[in-house]
């Protein structure tokens, strides 16, 4: 004897491609009285490979040869039959087909005590029973890319639907399904051929991976995925071509509050991108579809940040979506100064790496900076309205994984402008108004927007400004990660020869090197010396003049400037002007500045008393 389904109209959760538009509703499943008789297989089709067809006329669902569900007893004490087969014996092309029960052991017996019941479509044999403490869950794997196949009426990869009856003397004569994704429709016309549609949680939650689902008691719904083996999106790759008539495309995702909203990215074969946010708090619910407006199929507008070359900082002065080349270190080769191979003073003679991935590694603002990804040899994200300052990192594995090889800072601030210096030998120089990482250039308004970040001379990577205005050391800013979670930073650590080096600073660019106490620099190791230098990492230390006994050395950008395209880390006489004196002073009658101290400077930079100013914050140091 076999069991009786019947399923009702469109519950079954699709993650493909249809040509029309649908509601979505409850499933039916009813199980005829098992006898304990051994029976046949009369179709079978193995796990994820297990599909649900909809009737494109009525958008009813409707059995396949070949589809599966499992059954699972849960006694409330001992053991119970777990994930037991049942096939599709009778009712192809309908909603309405007979279930047989596999070939088993006759010694095994369904229980006839009280149970809990649960039915799961479609079969996994990997959808094994486990406990965790008094809960007995069912463990299952939504995958991270689902394939559409075309054929007639549409061939969809099915996510997950369950169906559970509690306290049960034998086996339910029925079970009600229900589905634990949710459908999201996108109506897109246009030209070109789909080849991939991305979702993503802009919480940065996962959404694909494995999941358990507590089986004992309860209304079963989508649990949150551990972040282990775990993905942040849900690919569903396709070839259909667009048209001029709106075309439904339906994406399957877990069924749950998407608090930050959420962003689908659909890619065409010729490379093009175009991405829709939700970014507005929203339910998907399960059994449920969700309805975006019509999409015009556009490409992106992405500002290539790079573009007039390569830098270790970008500044983002609006909102939008942005790249930069990722396959090139600092400036690239004229930031190696034109040195010989093998020399000691940089980590590499090759100023070209190979990510696998990105992401955010720290933003001082919550959701500054969100989409971050690594393709093709760049990093694209999208910015926010908001100002502030955020570490992007590139990795040698995938999601995140592996050593960092690389990393940016992202400035995103209202343009700077430029003020030329002039120095006591009227040599001019082209300054930004403001430190890096400043969102402001003078504090009338908000004193700390013109602090900046703080930098350990010589290394490429920021570290975070004050919180609060404190005069000196102070603690720094709550910073985020790209999720919108609180990223902890890495304690500080005391250099060493192992520590202290270029590679691994690359490696960790959020950790504090430091001697202790009394030295504080983090470079120890090329030169064998706890109290090393190294004069090239900024270019050089030398005044614009260049010269170091007798010999011309001008300054130029190497691969560690933390400054953006355009600009490098200005040599030491540029700032000879601020004193009216040869030299270091203390003394106030003999500093440039219009007026008296007020949370920093101003520094008169052109000339003498007169002229335009430029405000120093006295941002203290940590």
């Amino acid at each position: 004897m076999g069991l009786t389904v019947i399923k009702y109209a469109a519950s079954a959760v699709v993650a493909g491609l249809l040509l029309v538009s649908a509601g979505c509703q409850k499933e039916e499943a009813v199980i005829e009285r098992q006898q304990r008789e051994p029976l046949t297989v009369t179709a079978t089709i193995g796990g994820e490979q297990t599909k649900t067809y909809l009737n494109v006329e009525n958008m009813n669902p409707y059995w396949k040869s070949g589809d599966k569900i499992g059954i699972t007893a849960i006694p409330s004490s001992g053991e119970g039959i777990i994930n037991k087969p049942f096939t599709l014996s009778k009712g192809e092309g309908s909603n309405s087909g007979t279930f047989t029960e596999e070939a088993q052991d006759p010694a095994t017996l369904w229980p006839t005590d009280e149970t809990g019941y649960i039915a799961v479509y479609p079969y996994s044999s990997t959808a094994a029973i486990t406990e965790e403490g008094t809960e007995k869950v069912l463990n299952l794997t939504y995958p991270h890319t689902r394939t559409v196949i075309e054929g007639p009426g549409g061939d969809f990869s099915s996510g997950v639907m369950v169906a559970r009856v509690a306290n049960s003397a034998s086996v339910p004569a029925s079970f009600a399904f229900e589905n634990l994704f949710s459908i999201i429709v996108l109506p897109i016309r246009g030209t070109g051929t789909v080849t991939s549609v991305t979702f993503r949680d802009l919480s940065d939650r996962p959404v694909s991976g494995a999941y358990t689902l507590g089986v004992s008691s309860g209304d079963p719904v989508f649990p949150d995925i551990p972040e282990n083996d775990a993905a942040g999106t849900i690919v569903l790759t396709t070839g259909v071509t667009l048209t001029d008539t709106r075309q439904n495309v339906y994406l399957c995702v877990p069924a749950r509050l998407y608090g930050s909203g959420f962003q689908i990215a659909i890619e065409t074969l010729d490379g093009k991108r175009m991405t829709q946010t939700k970014v507005s708090s929203v339910t998907l619910a399960k059994d449920n579809y969700y309805t975006m407006g019509e999409i015009v199929f556009a490409e992106d507008v992405i500002t290539d940040l790079s573009v007039g070359g390569t830098a270790n900082c970008y500044i983002v002065p609006s909102a939008g979506a942005y790249t930069f080349n990722a396959r090139v270190i600092g400036n690239g080769i004229p930031g190696l100064l034109g040195l010989p191979q093998g020399t000691t003073k940089f980590h590499t003679d090759d100023v070209s790496i190979s990510p696998a991935s990105a992401q955010v590694l720290w933003q001082d603002v919550a959701g500054l900076i969100t989409d971050v990804r690594y393709d093709r040899g760049k990093v694209t994200f999208t910015a926010s309205s908001a100002k502030g300052n955020a570490v992007i990192a590139v990795y040698s594995g995938a999601n995140g994984t592996g050593n960092i090889l690389w990393s940016w800072h992202i400035w995103c601030t209202d343009a700077p402008s430029s003020h030329n210096y002039v120095n006591r030998k009227n040599k001019t120089f082209t300054m930004l108004d403001r430190n890096l990482g400043a969102t402001a250039s003078d504090p009338a308004s908000d004193v700390l927007a013109t602090y900046g970040l703080f930098y350990q001379w010589g290394r490429k990577d920021p570290f975070p400004g004050p919180s609060a205005y404190e005069g000196w050391q102070i603690a720094e800013k709550t910073l985020y990660d790209g999720s919108g979670g609180t990223y902890i930073r890495p304690v500080a650590a005391v250099t060493s020869s192992d520590l202290g080096t270029i590679a691994n600073t690359i490696k960790t660019p959020d950790t504090f090197y430091a001697q202790g106490d009394v030295l504080y620099d983090w470079y120890a190791a090329e030169y064998g010396s706890a109290n090393a230098h190294n004069d090239y990492l900024w270019g050089n230390p030398y005044s614009s003049d260049g010269t170091s006994s007798g010999t011309v050395v001008l300054p130029k950008k190497s691969i560690y400037d933390p400054c953006p395209p355009g600009y490098m880390v200005a040599p030491r006489d540029a700032w000879t002007r601020f004193a009216y004196i040869s030299g270091s002073t203390y003394t106030y009658e003999q500093f440039n500045v219009s007026d008296s101290f007020s949370n920093g400077w101003r520094f008169y930079y052109a000339a003498d008393k007169s002229g335009s100013t430029a405000f120093y914050p006295a941002s203290g140091y940590r």
